[in-house]
């Protein structure tokens, strides 16, 4: 994992109270989640801030910015960050010894995900539209279709580089009806070639 900073702090002004011992300046805690490789802003992550009376808990926004009121900038507190495709995040810190806004950056389960594309093409090499292609042991995968250059992608199939999964293409009029092959993820993209039916 990269260099990772901790969330920074905003005063929200001195708040003088009377006595002997005043409270501590209440003081927003602020921090921005985005990609560890590519920068991009990350929305939807969910971040826990655990350490003042009850958890709190928040999602960063549009520009993956997150906020917490804390009333004791003083004590340590920890901060766990979970978003989809991404590993979670835990630090502990002390929101005082921190200024301004501070990019966390997460790092991508590129480990954990893949992606698959392949070419179906008829036995002279011309793409075949509209073939139906599923991933047999991978059922919360929707079914995709071939374009017009015979080309079907699946994006973020929960499989890790190097595994094989088992594609199904049906094309009505063209043989075998279904068509399956075994593809191990990360190698060359298969050329499927079917054969129309006379």
């Amino acid at each position: 994992m990269g260099a990772i900073s901790a969330a920074g702090i905003n005063n929200c002004g001195n708040i003088f109270r009377p006595g002997p011992s005043p409270s501590p300046t209440p003081i927003t805690f602020i921090g921005r989640t985005i990609d560890e490789k590519t920068e991009a802003k990350i929305r939807g992550a969910k971040v826990s801030l655990e350490g003042e009376s009850v958890p709190s808990v928040a999602y960063s926004d549009s520009e993956g910015i997150f906020s917490f009121p804390v009333t004791d900038p003083n004590k340590e507190m920890r901060l766990r960050i979970e978003a989809n495709r991404y590993k979670n995040y835990d630090l502990r810190t002390t929101p005082a010894k921190n200024q301004g806004i501070q990019d966390v950056r997460l790092t991508p389960k590129t480990d954990e995900i893949a992606d698959l594309s392949g070419t179906v093409l008829d036995h002279n090499d011309k793409p075949i539209q509209g073939a139906k292609i599923t991933i047999d042991d991978v059922l919360e995968m929707k079914a995709v279709e071939t374009s017009s250059d015979g080309v079907f992608s699946f994006r973020e199939i929960p499989r890790k580089y190097g595994e094989m999964v088992r594609i199904r293409i049906v094309k009505e009029d063209y043989q075998p009806n279904p068509y399956t092959e075994d593809v191990v993820l990360g190698t060359s993209p298969p050329r499927i070639r079917l054969t129309r039916k006379k």
